[in-house]
């Protein structure tokens, strides 16, 4: 990704910087890759933003799993950087079979749309543009590209880890689907996914009107009429709520245990009561 982006550089009249987080949790190998971050920022002769942070601590503390932890210290950290140099934009190399993997992750977790449609081309990440260029391609179409160029690369270790269940769906359930159904199943997959996400951007932009229309803005919130929100659909109250965490400024969204707890609170409407949706938001009646 790094190549392209550079080589269209001028074209797109953009300024780039190259941005690396080393984990500590591989040892020698996290070294050799902030190693490998550094090698490449002098080659193409741009800036390059490394920190270090101690991943396993961070989810030990914040009781999340180690996949998590680091998402959320990434995005957090590039957003870091991209405003530090008035970047507008953060791009990750995430392909299509990423976004397969999130769909099977978002099923057994139980998500709704939203969760199904996963990845998008573009993102809002609290106030920074997120894009993903490499979506419509898959893995294989970017190890051609670096053969082709005779580009190095690096590879983690730890995505062949099959505790991990997203490695276990990339190494023993696609390559079964593949077998199986062949190669064009996750071209109709992938169809799938682009159908859910535009009946998910639908009930997200009914959603936003209502906010907008039913809510009064506090310094503690958003305060709404109960009789309205236990009046709304199910799936339109869920967004409005996710939708709310987003607004006040939640890193990520809610989970579907919290927000439907969240639902049954406003069509009890008992007063008094409160239910917590993140770590720094809850909902009261």
């Amino acid at each position: 990704m790094l190549d392209i982006i550079y080589n269209l550089r001028k074209k797109l009249n953009i300024d780039i910087a190259i941005g690396h987080i080393n984990h500590q949790l591989r040892g020698e190998e996290s070294e050799r890759d902030e190693e490998f971050v550094r090698t490449l920022s002098k080659r193409y002769d741009i800036p390059v933003h490394i920190e270090t942070i101690d991943v396993a601590s961070y989810a030990k503390k914040n009781r999340k799993n180690i996949e998590e932890a680091g998402r959320i210290i990434r995005y957090q950290y590039l957003k870091k950087i991209a405003q530090a140099n008035k970047l507008n934009k953060v791009a990750t190399a995430h392909t299509a079979q990423d976004r397969i993997e999130w769909l099977f992750l978002a099923l057994m977790r139980g998500s709704g749309a939203g969760g199904l449609s996963g990845m998008r081309p573009k993102t809002d990440f609290n106030g920074i543009t997120v894009i993903k260029p490499l979506l419509s391609l898959f893995r294989d179409d970017t190890y051609h590209y670096l053969k082709e160029t005779g580009l190095e690369f690096r590879v983690d270790k730890s995505n062949y880890d099959l505790s991990i269940d997203r490695n276990y769906i990339r190494e023993m359930i696609i390559p079964l689907l593949k077998k199986r159904f062949s190669p064009t199943v996750f071209e109709n997959i992938l169809r799938s996914i682009e159908l859910i996400g535009e009946d998910d951007d639908y009930l997200n932009a009914r959603a936003d009107t209502f906010l907008s229309t039913n809510s009064e803005k506090s310094p503690f919130g958003f305060i709404f009429r109960v009789e309205h929100l236990s009046d709304l659909k199910k799936t339109i109250l869920t967004r409005v709520i996710r939708l709310a965490c987003k607004r006040l400024g939640t890193i990520y969204p809610p989970s579907m245990d919290n927000v439907l707890r969240a639902v049954s609170l406003f069509k009890e409407n008992i007063s008094g009561k409160s239910s917590p949706l993140t770590e720094d938001v809850f909902c009261e009646v």
